[in-house]
């Protein structure tokens, strides 16, 4: 950038963030520079520290940060009392993206445009308290005023909407969004909500009635047509019982966000009260996240009877039972192995493995329900059906070498109204009893024309562990390990254990049997680092990312971001190529290659968020303007060579 071109650019920057020319009597201003020239300044009273704002007098922080084409301006202002906001606060930022363009003389113009976003309310000793206003729009906007294409007015109570709000968004006139509501004293949402929207080209007045926190009651009403929501004379049963002590149905103490809400009224909820209102972070020189609580909502809670608490513990104790018979089953011969001789014996083999499936998920579920917030699913609704779906998948039973023959474990009903969640989990986990019983007298009757003696048969022995604990390993997977799965363990292992299985020489067995251990205990030890390529994202995030002590909460949940733009080029151009690299592997050799490369890249990139020397800086520079992935990871590893 010319000098020209920094003193066009910073003159600009200072006319949007409106910095004063002045100082406020008997206090201090701090000055901050980046690469561009001075990048903000704080005005305070006495001692100005990184996590804790200053104790007490006017404070005004402003601050502008340049990613890319886009400006982001700041301006914070208010009193302190106690190291806390105390009286009106303002807070505003402006997301500018800006461009050079030629001008009428010599000199050239700067065009921007963007959004303007205001918060302004009131605190006492901290926290939020009465009228709050927020609004957004371009290029100004006042929150004081009606006229902002979107505007949002709240009243608060320590922290939390307390009272009516109204959400005007009219930033596009053909559709128009309106919401009026309430909370009570604790901000769980109260009284009727109304809102008013477009939806297919009609209008739509949506009205919600919370009770206790719950949507009771919802009409709808499109153009001049009303109905109402078909749970509604149920949902007013539910009340009316849980207001029983001695019901099986409470309303439960618990939180929960908008997600209880279903359609408009859950996305607009997240969108505004959530994702705008409830969260003005600013910049993080900024130690306090005013950050003003949302509604929150209740749920009807359903808390297990004695007779569903003695059920559970039978449940558990006989899927308990059968999965310690099959796991012997598995661990004393070598089935998996030899399954592929005969039609039969794969048909019985995949038949025991498919309950043992079951009765892991029986044990996931019966865990589950002992966490508090299982109370909450309605186990004649929703949760608890799906819960129920999930136990019936994989009831179609064929072998994994031939797959002529079917056949099928007990399902539950999920459907019914009536449907006992613990009852039904119970009954179909006896139920696959018999089946067991007759899998084990067809496995008793070949199984001996198969024994072998000797390596042979400890090296299928190993190659039976190995191929249970892989199995074992990628079960559930997901992600990457979902995909590494179906492309070599379902795919190459698999057809490796047929050609195995039907090898006929001795010498020949033992070299194919080697090989295959080997590659599956290279799967096997590869398994960890297919989170670790899931997760790399997130690692790399937390990388750039640390968190200071809240001295107004007690937690820790300030971020603090540092090279936002490197790291974006590293989400978006680095590791999906790397990550490409893993997933075209045509084979163990180049997997195991292709994975070290990325996992080996992946930390010399959080070692690299560290450094601050000037060589890093520029090839961080470098990096960010490189948009084709072979060369920019030549470059960071050349670099990280020498460092």
């Amino acid at each position: 950038m010319t000098d020209f071109f920094r003193l066009s650019f910073l003159l600009t920057v200072a006319v949007l963030s409106g910095w004063p020319n002045g100082l406020l009597h008997g206090q201090s201003t701090k000055v901050y520079s980046d690469a561009f020239g001075v990048q903000g300044r704080i005005t305070f009273t006495g001692e100005l520290r990184d996590s804790v704002l200053p104790e007490k007098g006017p404070y005004l922080l402003e601050w502008r940060r340049v990613e890319g084409d886009t400006l982001y301006t700041y301006r914070i202002s208010g009193t302190l009392k106690n190291n806390l906001p105390h009286g009106t606060w303002t807070r505003e930022e402006g997301d500018w993206r800006y461009a050079l363009v030629p001008g009428k003389d010599i000199r050239p113009a700067l065009e921007t445009e963007g959004v303007h976003e205001v918060w302004k309310g009131r605190f006492e000793a901290g926290r939020a308290e009465g009228l709050w206003r927020y609004a957004a729009g371009a290029p100004l906007v006042n929150p004081e005023r009606n006229d902002s294409p979107l505007r949002i007015e709240a009243r608060m109570r320590k922290g939390v909407i307390a009272g009516d709000f109204q959400v005007t968004d009219r930033r596009d006139p053909a559709a128009p969004v309106i919401i009026e509501g309430r909370c009570d004293e604790n901000g769980v949402a109260a009284g009727t909500w109304i809102l008013r929207y477009r939806e297919d080209g009609a209008e739509v007045t949506e009205r919600i009635t919370f009770d206790a926190g719950i949507a009771a009651e919802r009409t709808f009403e499109r153009g001049g047509i009303s109905e109402s929501d078909g749970r509604t004379k149920e949902l007013k049963v539910l009340l009316n019982a849980a207001r029983d002590s001695a019901a099986a149905v409470r309303i439960g103490s618990e939180n929960f966000g908008p997600e209880t809400l279903t359609g408009k009224a859950g996305a607009f909820t997240s969108r505004y009260l959530y994702a705008l209102f409830g969260a003005p972070h600013g910049p993080e020189e900024f130690p306090l996240d005013i950050a003003l609580k949302p509604p929150v909502f209740k749920r009807f809670e359903f808390p297990l009877s004695e007779e569903e608490v003695v059920l559970r513990a039978k449940t558990e104790e006989a899927a308990e039972a059968v999965l310690s018979v099959l796991e012997a089953l598995f661990e004393e011969r070598n089935l998996e192995i030899e399954r592929a001789r005969s039609p039969e014996l794969d048909l019985a083999v995949a038949f025991l493995q498919a309950v043992r499936s079951r009765m892991r998920k029986v044990e996931d579920l019966m865990s589950a329900s002992r966490d508090p917030l299982f109370t909450y699913i309605d186990r004649n609704h929703g949760g608890a059906a799906e819960n129920l779906r999930a136990l019936n998948r994989g009831a179609e039973v064929r072998g994994k070498f031939y797959e002529e023959d079917v056949r099928r474990l007990d399902t539950v009903a999920t459907a019914s109204s009536d449907t006992r969640y613990f009852r039904a989990v119970y009954d179909l986990t006896k139920a696959a009893e018999p089946g067991i019983t007759r899998c084990l007298r067809t496995i008793d009757g070949i199984f001996a024309d198969f024994k072998k003696e000797g390596e042979l048969k400890a090296l299928e022995a190993r190659i039976t562990d190995s191929a249970a604990l892989l199995d074992s390993l990628y079960a559930d997977a997901s992600g990457m390990a979902a995909f590494i799965a179906e492309r070599f363990i379902a795919g190459q292992i698999t057809d490796d254990l047929r050609a195995y299985a039907n090898t006929d020489g001795y010498t020949e067995a033992l070299e194919a049997g080697s090989k295959l251990l080997r590659d599956m205990d290279t799967l096997r030890s590869l398994y960890p680092d297919w989170e670790k390529i899931d997760r790399a994202e997130q690692n790399l995030e937390e990388g750039y990312r640390y968190f200071a002590y809240n001295p107004y909460t007690g937690e820790r949940d300030i971020e603090l971001k540092v090279k936002v733009r490197f790291l974006r080029k590293v989400k978006t151009v680095l590791l999906p190529y790397l990550k490409t690299q893993v997933r075209e592997s045509g084979n163990l050799h180049n997997l195991v290659e292709s994975t070290d490369r990325f996992l080996r890249t992946e930390s010399e990139l959080l070692r690299f968020a560290f450094l601050d020397e000037r060589s890093d800086k520029r090839v961080e520079r470098r990096l960010r303007k490189e948009d084709q992935p072979a060369r920019m990871y030549r470059i960071f590893t050349a670099h990280m060579k020498d460092r």
